[in-house]
């Protein structure tokens, strides 16, 4: 009986499995980095519920990265520190023999370099200025607060009244008219924030880490709790540098994203907003929890002249639009679109407003209205910043030399986004 012969492997097959395994793991690999990049290359999107048009149809647009000052360009102090900040970092760190002789000891960790005193070092959510400093940033927003109300120069053009869109109830305050009158830059711009008493410390923080280093005198608080626009400055109360007006209605509570009453908080963002459009002002509605690295009202009127855009809003990736972050120019398709968000969200009390914003948005399909959905690059939520860039490391880093603002959401707790802030900006 004869003894059967197992039959060799074909060498020649062997080697073509070999590549064709390795060809398949190459691209693999390559499918799965395209898909990460994707998340953060901002690349020109047209998106719209009809065919992307020219001026007609409504269209939600999205900025391409190289769109020159589209895209953070900071002033050249900005730049020049930045570079020397990382020229700096990139010595210190190439000192060290290699990361791995640093790990068991053979070479010394890099030691940051020389910086200025905590005392000009303020924490990006602390009240380390000092009002009895007449150098200080405060001292200079003060006083070019009261030089910019006497400026005048603007003279506001409501757009054309519809009787479908509701009227705001923020025009309810007496004198409202002359307040915007009062705080509205030369161009008609408005920055506005709005919050509950138990929102005051961060509001304040944002006051002072983010308007006044910029000197923003545009800047408006709308509270809406009784007492927080007090002119004393006492715990609970706004900063007393700052613009502020009560809401007709008095809020207590409810500030908290997990709280049964946050819909109804959050819902009059978009009525102030609605008010300042209907008298004939552009409103830049800004969350507390956007830290501002560049000033942000000269880029986005840019971005909306170039645009012809009647909004700009922040992309909040996984979340549509951000409602916490959003341009308004007092245009008839503006006024139009914020009545049908207030509207919707007059009819249902639990209704949020994100999902409003973005919910109405689909209404407006098909329309001249025209929104610019900011790129995520340079004007990153907190999934973008946070969890997609390259984040800080060292107190000597730049945070982010591209952004002109980062939002600090995606994250509960005022406790959680101090935390988060102070480790990563």
């Amino acid at each position: 009986m004869r003894q059967r012969r197992e039959r060799e492997p074909d060498p020649d097959i062997i080697a073509v499995l070999r590549i064709a395994g390795a060809s398949l793991a190459i691209v693999i690999i390559l499918v799965f980095s395209i898909f990460q990049i994707g998340w953060t290359t901002e690349k020109p999107i047209l998106t719209s519920a009809v065919h992307a048009r020219p001026r007609s149809g409504h269209v939600i647009m999205r900025a391409t990265a190289d769109d020159g000052t589209d895209l953070a360009v900071l002033p050249e102090s900005m730049r020049r520190k930045g570079k020397e900040e990382s020229t700096q970092a990139r010595s210190t760190l190439d000192s060290s023999s290699s990361a791995f002789g640093s790990l068991f000891g053979n070479s010394a960790p890099p030691s940051p370099p020389e910086q200025p005193s905590a005392q000009t070092q303020p924490s990006s959510l602390s009240y380390a200025i000092r009002t009895d400093d007449e150098t200080s940033s405060l001292a200079q927003y003060i006083k070019g607060k009261k030089a910019a109300e006497n400026a005048g120069g603007y003279t506001p053009t409501p757009p054309e009244a519809m009787r479908s869109v509701p009227d705001a109830y923020v025009r309810r305050i007496p004198q409202w008219k002359q307040v915007l009158a009062k705080v509205a830059d030369k161009d008609g711009v408005v920055v506005f924030a709005t919050g509950t008493a138990n929102y005051v410390d961060i509001m304040n923080s944002f006051f002072l880490t983010a308007i006044v280093p910029h000197q923003l005198y545009n800047f408006l608080f709308v509270a809406m709790g009784t007492g927080m626009c007090n002119s004393a400055e006492e715990e609970g109360t706004l900063h007393p540098a700052a613009h502020c007006v009560q809401y007709p209605r008095n809020i207590e509570g409810g500030g908290d994203w997990l709280n049964p009453n946050f819909a109804e908080v959050v819902q009059i963002k978009t009525d102030v907003l609605l008010g300042i459009v209907q008298e004939g002002y552009t409103a830049l509605l800004s969350d507390a929890d956007i830290h501002y690295l560049q000033s942000p009202t000269g880029p986005l009127a840019a971005k909306a002249k170039k645009y012809s855009a009647d909004a700009v809003i922040q992309d909040d990736m996984e979340g549509g639009l951000n409602s916490g972050f959003m341009y308004f120019r007092p245009t008839t398709w503006a006024n139009s679109y914020l009545g049908e968000v207030v509207a919707m969200e007059r009819r249902n009390k639990a209704l949020r407003q994100q999902e409003a914003v973005n919910t109405a948005l689909k209404h407006f399909a098909g329309t001249d209205f025209r929104v610019l959905a900011l790129p995520a690059k340079a004007w990153p939520c907190g999934i973008e910043y946070y969890q997609r860039q390259a984040r800080r490391m060292y107190a000597w880093h730049a945070p982010c030399p591209g952004c002109i603002i980062v939002h600090n959401n995606y994250m509960l707790g005022d406790a959680g986004k101090e935390y988060r802030a102070k480790e990563f900006l």
